[in-house]
């Protein structure tokens, strides 16, 4: 039976495996409740193999699993619309038998409590707001909102997190919670049910591994002679054989160091770990480096054009896996095993423009969009971004500088150094 796990607050948990009964559903659906959010991690590394699809009660705990897994494309989470503010200002309206003006609350962004407030066009009501990201503690909020109120300047306070909300209960802060609707929680499962169907689908779908060895003339100079040539091939494809036999696949032998794997979608991607375990050993024992190309498709031809658009990128991309799916997305793999998605072409002419015109490779700046937008950080430094993407720092400093000089990204301050030397620059994502 398909499993779906869900993380988030008890409470929370409790109300969506309820709210699962309503369903004619066959799927099963498991609570893996968290005391504080910051949990989320140790219970995707520690569970991991007990559901095949993930749904989180927030998006900030969405966040912190994606650092976590190997693929977000089995994982959901809760879409909070205006409607749990507006839910939480009327129960504090008639906890208190009166209207309110003043209140703190914490949010993911500035830009959802702005639209709230605009629709329900209520000016008078002054708020005080705490944004957070995935670097925020919880004594951090229970602070901002405790000295608020116990300087007489609120009245009330909202917050996203339970554990938040227990403490400032405990605390005797007037408090609640903007927790999900059911309306919301029916809504994002029937979005499962789907996803999953397509899942199934996709999983069914044809794809082609194409494997290069790097330098293959450098190779064939270094074995020395014919035996020690075939020595290494013969040991290669050994290694092919048992990822075939995995994969449920069939492997062709093109010649040159060229090697071909037909297979499923579901296959290929359920075994991606093995095929990177492959490429290690490769390397550590025989000093052997392939490049690897994987593309999919509703049939051969789609998924081996998609292959050889892989296998372009990943001789030019260093230990890397590529994949280019049948949407046309690329996803790179390095041997961290870090992932970065960008588009095989962009459909935003205006966008496209500006990079031409600036001569700014567009490909660096999704990577670049995918990375921020999946840590869920607000703000990034140099450093930062040339670890994470295993760039150069004098190149990552004078690329981020250029992307203000075209208005894609701003600088908004800067980071106090730990250890003497310059502050860092800090920029955003517009």
């Amino acid at each position: 039976m398909y499993r779906v796990g869900v993380i988030g607050p008890r409470s929370t948990v409790d109300t969506i495996l309820h709210l699962t009964k309503k369903l004619e559903s066959d799927l099963q659906y498991v609570g893996f409740p968290y005391n504080n959010i910051k949990d989320t991690q140790e219970i995707i590394e520690k569970h991991f193999h007990k559901a095949d699809t993930w749904v989180f009660s927030s998006k900030l705990a969405y966040f912190i699993a994606k650092k976590v897994m190997a693929s977000e494309e089995k994982l959901v989470y809760i879409e909070h619309t205006e409607a749990g503010i507006y839910k939480s200002l009327l129960q504090a309206i008639c906890s208190h038998g009166r209207s309110l003006e003043r209140v703190s609350i914490d949010e993911l962004s500035t830009d959802h409590l702005h639209n709230a407030m605009e629709q329900l066009n209520i000016y008078s009501l002054k708020m005080s707001l705490k944004t957070f990201d995935i670097d925020t503690s919880t004594e951090e909020l229970v602070t901002f909102h405790h000295d608020l109120w116990e300087s007489g300047e609120t009245e009330a306070a909202l917050t996203c997190f339970d554990e938040v909300y227990q403490k400032l209960q405990l605390k005797k802060v007037p408090s609640y919670r903007i927790s999900t609707t059911e309306m919301e929680i029916m809504q994002t499962l029937k979005i499962i049910e789907e996803r999953i169907k397509a899942i199934y689908f996709k999983g069914t779908q044809v794809a082609v591994q194409l494997l290069e060895i790097d330098h293959y003339k450098k190779l064939v100079e270094d074995a020395g002679s014919v035996y020690n040539l075939q020595l290494i091939e013969l040991k290669i494809k050994e290694r092919l054989v048992q990822l075939c036999e995995s994969v449920n696949g069939s492997l062709i032998e093109e010649g040159s160091g060229c090697y071909l794997i037909f297979s499923s979608r579901g296959a290929m991607e359920k075994d991606l770990p093995l095929m990177k375990t492959m490429l290690q050993e490769l390397r550590q024992n025989w000093d052997v480096k392939l490049n690897v190309g994987i593309g999919y498709g509703d049939h051969a031809y789609s998924a081996q054009s998609n292959a050889k658009q892989a296998i372009s990128r990943a001789a030019k991309a260093s230990n890397r896996i590529v994949i280019v799916k049948d949407d046309r997305t690329v996803m790179e793999v390095d041997e961290l095993n870090r992932e970065n998605n960008y588009p095989l072409t962009s459909t935003d002419l205006d966008l496209v423009e500006k990079f031409k015109s600036a001569d700014i490779n567009i490909k660096n700046y999704y990577k670049l969009s995918d990375l921020i937008i999946k840590s869920g950080k607000r703000t990034f430094t140099v450093n930062y971004v040339a670890d994470q993407l295993s760039w150069d720092k004098r190149n990552t400093r004078r690329f981020l500088n250029r992307l203000v000089e075209i208005d894609v990204i701003a600088y908004v301050g800067e980071e106090n150094a730990i250890n003497r030397g310059r502050p860092q620059k800090m920029y955003q994502l517009k």
